[in-house]
């Protein structure tokens, strides 16, 4: 599956909480900048949901998945 740059970053309950700033495959690593984060808050090994604290953005070795609309992609 392909996300394109500007793909909504969002929770299990669809609150968005961040954008993907660039074209990503899935598999493809995405690294710290590839991602705007705007309704998520750093907890330990990614990015949490503001408002309903589901994980959004996890990190295992070095490299970021995202969950998207379409689901995890990274």
């Amino acid at each position: 599956m392909k996300v394109t740059s500007g793909t909504k970053i969002v929770c299990r309950s669809g609150h968005a909480c961040g954008l993907l700033q660039v074209d990503v495959n899935d598999g493809q690593p995405i690294l710290p900048q590839h991602v705007k984060v705007i309704g998520a808050t750093s907890v330990e090994n990614g990015y949490a949901c503001d408002r309903c604290h589901a994980p959004v953005i996890t990190c295992a070795a070095g490299a970021w998945r995202v969950h998207t609309e379409q689901g995890w992609v990274g």
